[in-house]
């Protein structure tokens, strides 16, 4: 059996002699209590070495959903324990630098924010609004009526796409093509939403964006199918 593929309480006792690579590949696929305690161990035994081949496995580029994937590790960190100077070298990554310029503002530092790329923040908001967006899906299908659709766009994820957007430069269509090219496969279940935006160009933006990804040739894709009843007429959607 591949060991990233099986049960984290057996692979975990093995997790500490891994590369980077290695351990990530698994961990992404894990409970996050399970991830948490691996990473964490991991990091125990590589002491000061670990932050750098770890960051550098997470932000690995790797098709579809799985970058996503390898973000969410980020939140089984313990923040306060990543070495500031970790933090500070990782401001110039592509993918990571807005989540450790975060991180340091957490801290009450204040980092060069032109050291940061535009991708970096991008990645950074595609997170975080898809993570507004799953919120508002999952509380939807908890206090919905059972037969009661999903709203085309959730209030939540408008109000936090324009507070993102109000910041960004060129606005909500330039801020949706930067999500794109952050994660073509998150950004695709936001573009579904933002696709009814009342303003026209990022409405008409997100479209594109949406048939984009369905004429890409991704082998799984966040369509807007009509979601599977559940025990008690709640359905399940992702």
């Amino acid at each position: 059996m591949d060991a990233t593929k099986s049960s984290p309480y057996i692979s975990r006792c093995c997790s500490a002699a891994w590369d980077a690579e290695r351990l990530v590949a698994a961990a992404q696929r894990w409970p996050k209590r399970a991830a948490r305690q691996a990473v964490g161990d991991w990091l125990a035994a590589q002491r000061a070495d670990g932050w750098t081949p770890l960051f550098a496995a997470i932000s690995a580029a790797c098709p579809e959903e799985e970058p996503a994937r390898r973000r969410a590790l980020l939140a089984t960190l313990d923040a306060t324990a990543v070495p500031e100077e970790a933090l500070y070298a990782l401001l110039a990554d592509p993918v990571l630098g807005g989540w450790a310029e975060r991180t340091l503002h957490a801290r009450g530092q204040a980092p060069d924010p032109s050291t940061v790329p535009l991708s970096a923040r991008a990645v950074y908001l595609v997170d975080a609004l898809e993570a507004v967006r799953s919120a508002a899906s999952l509380d939807h299908r908890m206090t919905a009526a059972p037969n009661e659709e999903e709203p085309e766009l959730f209030a939540e994820v408008h109000a936090a796409f324009d507070k993102a957007a109000a910041a960004w430069p060129g606005g909500g269509p330039a801020l949706l093509t930067a999500l794109t090219a952050a994660d073509p496969y998150t950004a695709a279940f936001l573009a579904e939403q933002l696709s009814h935006h009342p303003d026209r160009a990022t409405a008409e933006q997100a479209r594109r964006a949406w048939r984009a990804f369905h004429t890409s040739g991704t082998t799984r894709s966040p369509g807007r199918k009509k979601p599977a009843k559940r025990a008690g007429g709640k359905r399940k959607r992702r």
